[in-house]
Formats: structure tokens, C-alpha cells, sequence
């Protein structure tokens, strides 16, 4: 696996650290204002007043962050606590190489948490088997609305809302500001500014074409790559979309040097000689940290005919367990909302991560964090326009095919729609095999 491709943090030694609320990761947190002392002295007699609803239970979390990651929680523990102290909480820190499995194993067995958070990749398998509930009827509008388009797309299992982002990462369009000093509004504006640039050895752009790295450009055209049951959308019914999108690959070729799935252009873009890449966000700290981090921009995807270009988003979501399906008060769920609130997000921020409130209340929260983490900021503006990273199991069919189709397309010179038909026929072979048509017997013959 290339190393700018996938990076993920996989410990392997389960870490237990302090809950800011007094408690130890792992044990039950209870805070309970103590019991006033009483005089002996005569009150008047009080007017009768409702007897306050006492909200008690416990929350169990289990989550993969990171050491300096879980402040998030332990933050927004407290907070929720001196609102609801008769609430308990249980957090646990897992691997992340060890939650899927661990998760699993517990469910079934009557055990584990009443929230998970966890990949959004793993909640058709976890919703299919049971274990994590529908948010539908839960979440409102003006929760989803105040999240990252995409990233609430990936959280939707063939029509059902099965999870909410926390958290967003993806593939982003990064700018060296001494070579390029603007952001480029429309393709034509790449093109003029990229010629302006390449003088020597530093070019103006050097544009990634490797199927996780464009599959979003498609989606940003106005077409779509897989269909809500798994069956692809970029056949002949289709093709204006996915001719668009293959013409835009090629035209990746005026703007300067292209590749497909190599680390060359991070390696000069890290150089200062080249101005323009589309990369993930995983590599923002240490772009930064080898070009100067006022010198590095994430910019706005640029418009391109009647769309524009875009990039995959993908997410680290929060899930609510079948453990929580009976739970008194909706407690867990009371949790998770709160996670919500400006604060946590802008704690994300704070170690690192992108927060999935990236566009919500027209950016009012990315202005917020624009003053101490202006990238972060810069890649929660551009991901709003990004595309939701398929989580259905059958996109699991389309990776081979789809990077045999580009290169095809792109190196071969094949027909667009030759290339794409190919690619389209291996898919529906490989999903038939998967899904094989039922077979009529002498109880189901018409």
C-alpha cells in the first residue's frame, strides 16, 4: 500500500487514560451534588412547585481516538454531567485494527456499548446484522442541515439514516501560494493560472487521476457512480455524465503532468515545484510542515461546464447500538446529540481533526475556527462541495474495474463509452454472482 493512499493508526495496545469528570476510562462516573445541610429553623411553607424529572442510567462508549483525541470526549462527559448528574458513563478506547471485531463480539454475546464510533464504511454490515438502529425518526432537520452534505450521505443505507458524522477526511485540492497566489474560481482560471506558473523545474500542476482520487470529479459533474441497491449508473442511459467526467480526466493533461496512484506529486509539491495537487487531507500537517504552513491553501473545488470538480469525503461516524434499543429516557441518544454543539466541534479542531460541522450555519463555525486552524477551516469549506464516499457493500465490486476502465480511457486512448460498457459488464457479473437470481422450483413457478 503507497503510503499517501491510506493512512490509518492501528495501535494495538488497549490505553486507558483519566476522564476529566474524575473517573478512569472504563469505570462509571456518577457526580451528585451533595444533600444541603437543614436547620432546624422554621421556613415559611413553600408554594407546591412540579418535582423535577430525575434523568438516571448509564452510557457506554466505545471509541478509537487517539491519546490526545479523547479530551472530546471526556470535555463534552463533564459538560453533560452537570446537566444530568444522575447519568453514568462507561467509555472505553479500543484499536481501531480490534473495534470491528470486538464490537461484534459483544453484541452478540448481550454485551457492549450503547455507542459506537467507528468508520461510516461499517454500518451496512452492522445495521444488515442488527446491531446499530435507525436514526431516522431521531435526528431532525436542523441537525442534518447543520452537517457536511456528504458526510450525512454516507450515514444513509438504502434509504435509512444508520449513523451520524463526527468527523470528515478526503480528497481535497492543495495550493502552494508562492507559485499560484490565488484560488482558481473555474477550470479555464486553473489553466491560465497553472501556465502563468510553470517556468524550469516548477510546473503549475500536477493532477492525480487515480480512481479514489477522481471518482468524485464524477459526482461533481451531476452523475453518480452506484445506485441505492448497489447496481452501477454510468451506463449507456447515463453517459452524459460519465463522458464528462472521463473528458475532464483528459483534460487534466493541459494544466501539466498527470499520474495515476503514485506519490511523485506529493514528493515535489513538498519541494515548492508545483503549485497545484489533489491529495487527502491526512497529509495536510505534513505538507504544511515542508512548504511553511502560510504557504500551503486548500482551495474551493473550481467550477468546471455545469458543475464542478469535487473529491470523495468519507467520515468517522457515531452510532447508536442496539444495546441503547430499550433505554429508558433515550439517554445515549441525549449524548449524542450534545456532540453536536459549536464547542465540541470546535474542540475537534483543536487535535487535529476536521469537524463534520463543516458548512453548518452558512460556515458560521469554520469562521470560528478560521482563526487558530485556517487549513482546517479551509477543508471544511471545500468538502462541503465534495461527494459522499459509497459505503454500500457492492461498491467493493467496482474498484478493479473502474481504475482498468480510466486507464483505458486515459493511457490506451479506448472510447469512453467502450472503456466504461467494459467496466459496467464486469460489475453486473461480479454483483450477479453476489446475488444470485432466484431459482424457480416447483413451489414458486408461476
Amino acid at each position: 500500500m503507497l503510503l499517501k493512499k491510506r493512512i490509518y493508526l492501528l495501535l494495538i495496545v488497549m490505553i486507558l487514560g483519566s476522564v476529566n469528570a474524575g473517573c478512569r476510562i472504563g469505570e462509571a462516573v456518577n457526580i451528585i451534588s451533595p444533600t444541603p445541610f437543614i436547620t432546624a429553623t422554621r421556613s415559611p411553607t413553600p408554594e407546591p412547585s412540579a418535582t423535577p424529572e430525575i434523568i438516571e442510567g448509564t452510557i457506554s462508549i466505545w471509541h478509537p481516538f487517539e491519546e490526545s483525541q479523547r479530551n472530546i470526549l471526556f470535555r463534552q462527559i463533564a459538560a453533560f454531567q452537570k446537566q444530568y448528574p444522575f447519568i453514568l458513563f462507561d467509555v472505553q478506547y479500543v484499536p481501531m485494527l480490534d473495534l470491528l471485531p470486538a464490537f461484534q463480539t459483544a453484541i452478540e454475546s448481550g454485551r457492549g456499548p450503547t455507542i459506537l464510533i467507528a468508520p461510516a464504511e461499517w454500518g451496512p454490515a452492522l445495521f444488515d446484522q442488527d446491531f446499530v438502529l435507525d436514526l431516522s425518526s431521531l435526528a431532525d432537520k436542523t441537525l442534518l442541515n447543520s452537517l457536511n452534505p456528504p458526510a450525512v450521505q454516507s450515514g444513509n443505507y438504502r434509504g435509512t439514516l444508520i449513523s451520524l458524522p463526527l468527523d470528515i477526511k478526503g480528497v481535497v485540492l492543495y495550493r502552494n501560494q508562492t507559485i499560484i497566489p490565488v484560488s482558481p474560481a473555474t477550470f479555464e482560471d486553473m489553466l491560465s493560472l497553472v501556465n502563468n506558473a510553470t517556468r524550469g523545474e516548477v510546473v503549475g500542476a500536477f493532477l492525480e487521476r487515480g480512481f479514489f482520487y477522481s471518482g468524485g470529479h464524477l459526482y461533481g459533474l451531476g452523475g453518480e457512480l452506484i445506485g441505492e441497491n448497489g447496481e452501477p449508473l454510468f451506463d449507456a442511459d447515463n453517459f452524459y455524465y460519465s463522458n464528462a467526467w472521463l473528458d475532464l480526466l483528459k483534460a487534466f493533461e493541459r494544466l501539466g503532468p498527470t499520474q495515476y496512484n503514485n506519490d511523485q506529486d506529493i514528493n515535489l509539491f513538498k519541494e515548492s515545484r508545483v503549485g497545484l495537487i489533489i491529495d487527502g487531507t491526512w497529509n495536510m500537517q505534513s505538507l504544511a510542515d515542508a512548504i511553511g504552513q502560510n504557504n500551503l491553501a486548500i482551495d474551493p473545488w473550481p467550477r468546471y461546464q455545469d458543475g464542478h470538480l469535487s473529491g470523495f469525503v468519507q467520515s468517522e461516524n457515531i452510532y447508536l447500538t442496539s444495546r441503547a434499543k430499550d433505554e429508558a429516557n433515550q439517554i445515549s441518544w441525549m449524548f449524542i446529540k450534545s456532540m453536536y454543539t459549536e464547542e465540541v466541534q470546535l474542540s475537534m479542531a483543536d487535535v487535529g481533526l476536521i469537524p463534520a460541522g463543516s458548512g453548518a450555519l452558512e460556515f458560521h463555525l469554520s469562521d470560528k475556527v478560521n482563526v487558530n486552524h485556517p487549513l482546517i477551516a479551509q477543508a471544511m469549506i471545500a468538502m462541503v462541495d465534495g461527494a459522499p464516499y459509497p459505503i454500500l457493500p457492492e461498491f467493493g465490486a467496482y474498484n478493479i474495474p473502474m481504475d482498468i476502465a480510466l486507464q483505458s480511457a486515459l493511457y490506451k486512448k479506448v472510447d469512453n463509452q467502450k472503456a466504461l460498457q467494459t467496466a459496467y459488464d464486469s460489475i453486473q457479473t461480479t454483483l450477479s454472482n453476489l446475488h444470485p437470481p432466484p431459482q424457480l422450483t416447483p413451489t414458486n413457478q408461476p
